[in-house]
Protein backbone atom coordinates (compact mmCIF):
# COMPACT_ATOMS: atom_id res chain seq x y z
CA UNK A 1 0.00 0.00 0.00
CA UNK A 2 2.88 2.43 0.62
CA UNK A 3 3.08 4.98 3.12
CA UNK A 4 -0.76 5.85 3.90
CA UNK A 5 -0.30 9.72 4.20
CA UNK A 6 1.57 9.71 0.80
CA UNK A 7 -0.76 7.73 -1.37
CA UNK A 8 -4.22 8.31 0.21
CA UNK A 9 -6.57 5.10 0.74
CA UNK A 10 -8.69 6.59 -1.94
CA UNK A 11 -5.90 6.04 -4.60
CA UNK A 12 -5.79 2.30 -3.14
CA UNK A 13 -9.34 1.64 -4.32
CA UNK A 14 -9.64 4.27 -7.16
CA UNK A 15 -8.82 1.44 -9.50
CA UNK A 16 -11.87 -0.53 -9.10
CA UNK A 17 -14.17 2.32 -8.75
CA UNK A 18 -12.76 3.48 -12.26
CA UNK A 19 -14.10 0.45 -13.90
CA UNK A 20 -17.90 1.18 -12.38
CA UNK A 21 -17.96 5.02 -12.94
CA UNK A 22 -17.58 6.46 -16.38
CA UNK A 23 -16.15 9.70 -15.08
CA UNK A 24 -12.92 8.76 -12.64
CA UNK A 25 -12.14 12.18 -11.74
CA UNK A 26 -15.71 12.42 -9.86
CA UNK A 27 -15.00 9.98 -7.54
CA UNK A 28 -14.19 10.81 -3.64
CA UNK A 29 -14.42 8.27 -1.24
CA UNK A 30 -16.21 8.68 2.05
CA UNK A 31 -15.24 6.91 4.57
CA UNK A 32 -17.10 4.76 7.55
CA UNK A 33 -16.08 2.00 9.91
CA UNK A 34 -17.29 -0.16 6.82
CA UNK A 35 -15.98 0.50 4.19
CA UNK A 36 -12.47 1.23 5.30
CA UNK A 37 -9.83 -0.49 2.90
CA UNK A 38 -7.85 -2.00 6.01
CA UNK A 39 -9.94 -4.71 7.34
CA UNK A 40 -7.24 -6.03 9.90
CA UNK A 41 -3.79 -5.25 10.92
CA UNK A 42 -0.96 -7.98 11.30
CA UNK A 43 1.95 -6.29 13.58
CA UNK A 44 5.20 -8.72 14.70
CA UNK A 45 5.74 -8.55 18.52
CA UNK A 46 9.26 -9.40 18.64
CA UNK A 47 12.95 -7.70 18.68
CA UNK A 48 13.97 -6.20 15.42
CA UNK A 49 16.11 -9.35 14.20
CA UNK A 50 13.57 -11.61 15.01
CA UNK A 51 10.90 -9.24 13.33
CA UNK A 52 13.39 -9.65 9.90
CA UNK A 53 13.03 -13.61 10.10
CA UNK A 54 9.36 -13.63 11.35
CA UNK A 55 8.92 -11.28 8.34
CA UNK A 56 10.73 -13.38 5.64
CA UNK A 57 8.31 -16.16 6.34
CA UNK A 58 6.69 -17.00 2.88
CA UNK A 59 2.73 -16.64 5.05
CA UNK A 60 3.83 -13.21 6.10
CA UNK A 61 5.77 -11.92 3.24
CA UNK A 62 2.46 -12.44 1.07
CA UNK A 63 0.28 -10.07 3.07
CA UNK A 64 -0.02 -6.79 1.89
CA UNK A 65 2.18 -4.10 3.58
CA UNK A 66 2.28 -0.71 4.57
CA UNK A 67 4.73 1.73 6.06
CA UNK A 68 4.68 4.05 8.61
CA UNK A 69 5.59 7.65 8.46
CA UNK A 70 9.02 7.55 10.22
CA UNK A 71 8.29 8.79 14.09
CA UNK A 72 11.43 8.67 17.16
CA UNK A 73 10.47 5.64 19.51
CA UNK A 74 10.40 6.83 22.95
CA UNK A 75 11.01 2.91 24.13
CA UNK A 76 13.62 2.94 26.99
CA UNK A 77 14.75 -0.54 25.94
CA UNK A 78 18.22 -0.40 23.70
CA UNK A 79 18.07 -2.67 20.53
CA UNK A 80 21.54 -3.20 19.42
CA UNK A 81 21.99 -2.25 15.59
CA UNK A 82 18.60 -0.51 15.31
CA UNK A 83 17.80 3.03 14.36
CA UNK A 84 15.05 5.53 16.45
CA UNK A 85 12.39 5.03 14.20
CA UNK A 86 12.69 1.57 14.86
CA UNK A 87 9.12 1.33 16.82
CA UNK A 88 7.79 -0.33 20.36
CA UNK A 89 4.83 -2.23 19.08
CA UNK A 90 2.73 0.05 20.87
CA UNK A 91 3.99 2.98 19.40
CA UNK A 92 3.49 1.09 15.90
CA UNK A 93 -0.03 0.25 16.72
CA UNK A 94 -0.43 3.82 17.62
CA UNK A 95 0.83 5.45 14.45
CA UNK A 96 -0.91 2.85 12.39
CA UNK A 97 -4.36 3.60 13.66
CA UNK A 98 -3.16 7.55 13.55
CA UNK A 99 -2.69 7.44 10.21
CA UNK A 100 -5.17 5.47 9.11
CA UNK A 101 -7.63 7.91 10.57
CA UNK A 102 -6.38 10.52 9.83
CA UNK A 103 -6.39 9.54 6.21
CA UNK A 104 -10.23 8.63 6.50
CA UNK A 105 -11.53 11.36 8.51
CA UNK A 106 -9.27 14.11 8.54
CA UNK A 107 -7.16 16.12 11.86
CA UNK A 108 -8.52 17.86 14.16
CA UNK A 109 -7.12 21.47 14.16
CA UNK A 110 -7.10 22.23 17.49
CA UNK A 111 -5.81 18.59 18.20
CA UNK A 112 -2.38 19.30 19.67
CA UNK A 113 -1.03 16.03 20.63
CA UNK A 114 1.23 15.69 17.52
CA UNK A 115 3.50 17.74 18.93
CA UNK A 116 5.17 15.74 21.19
CA UNK A 117 5.32 12.63 19.44
CA UNK A 118 8.59 13.88 17.31
CA UNK A 119 7.21 12.44 14.08
CA UNK A 120 9.31 13.57 11.37
CA UNK A 121 8.72 17.12 9.77
CA UNK A 122 7.15 15.52 6.62
CA UNK A 123 4.18 14.63 8.45
CA UNK A 124 2.83 17.93 9.23
CA UNK A 125 2.98 18.22 5.40
CA UNK A 126 1.28 14.98 4.13
CA UNK A 127 -1.37 16.14 6.77
CA UNK A 128 -1.91 19.46 5.94
CA UNK A 129 -4.21 18.91 3.50
CA UNK A 130 -6.14 16.88 5.88
CA UNK A 131 -6.45 18.53 8.76
CA UNK A 132 -10.51 19.84 9.54
CA UNK A 133 -12.02 22.38 11.63
CA UNK A 134 -13.81 20.73 14.72
CA UNK A 135 -14.87 21.08 17.76
CA UNK A 136 -11.89 20.49 20.50
CA UNK A 137 -14.84 17.74 22.49
CA UNK A 138 -15.47 15.94 19.12
CA UNK A 139 -13.45 12.65 19.52
CA UNK A 140 -16.23 10.81 17.78
CA UNK A 141 -15.22 7.34 16.06
CA UNK A 142 -15.50 9.11 12.72
CA UNK A 143 -14.48 12.75 13.31
CA UNK A 144 -11.74 14.19 12.59
CA UNK A 145 -8.55 12.80 14.60
CA UNK A 146 -8.24 14.25 18.09
CA UNK A 147 -6.81 11.79 20.41
CA UNK A 148 -8.79 9.28 20.05
CA UNK A 149 -6.17 6.29 20.32
CA UNK A 150 -3.49 8.26 22.57
CA UNK A 151 -5.10 6.41 25.77
CA UNK A 152 -3.34 3.40 23.97
CA UNK A 153 -0.37 4.61 24.87
CA UNK A 154 -1.23 4.84 28.88
CA UNK A 155 0.87 2.33 30.21
CA UNK A 156 3.59 3.21 28.21
CA UNK A 157 3.72 6.24 29.03
CA UNK A 158 3.78 5.27 32.53
CA UNK A 159 6.43 3.28 32.43
CA UNK A 160 8.26 5.75 30.35
CA UNK A 161 8.08 8.00 33.68
CA UNK A 162 9.30 5.16 35.93
CA UNK A 163 12.08 4.54 33.91
CA UNK A 164 12.90 8.33 33.52
CA UNK A 165 12.17 8.89 37.28
CA UNK A 166 14.93 6.28 38.27
CA UNK A 167 17.52 7.17 35.28
CA UNK A 168 18.68 10.25 33.78
CA UNK A 169 17.31 9.92 30.05
CA UNK A 170 21.04 10.61 28.72
CA UNK A 171 22.68 8.11 29.90
CA UNK A 172 19.97 5.27 28.34
CA UNK A 173 21.91 3.82 25.75
CA UNK A 174 18.31 3.23 24.00
CA UNK A 175 18.62 7.08 23.43
CA UNK A 176 21.77 8.11 22.28
CA UNK A 177 21.15 5.46 18.93
CA UNK A 178 21.72 7.14 15.44
CA UNK A 179 18.43 8.65 13.72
Amino acid sequence: MGTMLRRRMDEVEVKELQEEVDEPETVRRTWTLDNLPVRRAVFIDSTWNQSRGIYADARVRGLRTVVLQNRLSQFWRHQRGSPRWYLATIEAIHQFLLEVHINAWGLNTAYRGLDNLEITAGFHQLAEPLTKTAASENVGREAPYNGQYDNLLFFFAHMYDLIHKYYDHNDLIAYGRPI
